[in-house]
């Protein structure tokens, strides 16, 4: 006997939650269409057999039957989408090697391209987010997320925290807070996390 569970994003949906998609880029453009008919229409189904609807649909569905919702979940397999049900996506800009943003993908979401953070606002943020972390243990964070950021293979370059094309090592932002939490959780403020990288 196979058991299904709903996934947090099918979660997300029936309680009317917000759901934050990081890191699209690095899905296979299948794994991002099979969002598609959630994202655009607020319906899907699932591969149990289980058909999400929108709520004006559900609603309109269980008043013409007479059913009531647990009724209809029960003998038919439909849920209702919460009407609050909202979702936001991360992702690195397409660059000219990985260009995974096509045009199947632009109607899902209002795209916002924002400016790559600089090495001082970078250094700001982690500094507000980890008071406790050293100043030298975040420089040498910084110093690493770095040179991490300009690995990449042929030797080429990247402008700091802007990404890597597929290959290359980077940090996000979210990986530097969680790196920087740790490291000022460890009781020394990152203090021999900052030796070991000098």
């Amino acid at each position: 006997n196979t058991g299904w569970r709903d996934s947090p994003l099918v979660e997300a949906a029936l309680a009317g939650d917000l759901c934050v998609l990081d890191g699209i880029h690095r899905l296979r453009p299948d794994g991002l269409a099979s969002l598609h008919q959630l994202l655009l229409d607020g319906e899907a189904t699932l591969h149990d057999g289980t058909r999400l609807l929108r709520a004006g649909h559900f609603d309109a569905l269980r008043e013409r039957l007479g059913l009531t919702a647990q009724q209809l979940a029960d003998s038919c397999s439909v849920r209702r989408v919460h009407p609050s049900f909202r979702v936001v996506a991360l992702a690195q800009p397409p660059s000219p090697t990985d260009r995974w943003l096509s045009s199947d993908l632009l109607p899902l979401f209002a795209w916002h391209e924002l400016p790559p953070i600089g090495e001082g606002e970078m250094a700001d943020w982690l500094a507000a987010l980890c008071p406790a972390l050293q100043p030298a243990a975040r420089e040498a964070l910084l110093c690493i997320a770095d040179a991490l950021d300009t690995s990449v293979p042929g030797g080429d370059a990247l402008d700091s925290y802007s990404g890597a094309p597929p290959g290359g090592l980077s940090l996000s932002p979210r990986q530097l807070k969680r790196v920087a939490r740790r490291a000022a959780a460890a009781g020394d403020g990152g203090a021999a996390g900052a030796e070991l990288a000098a």
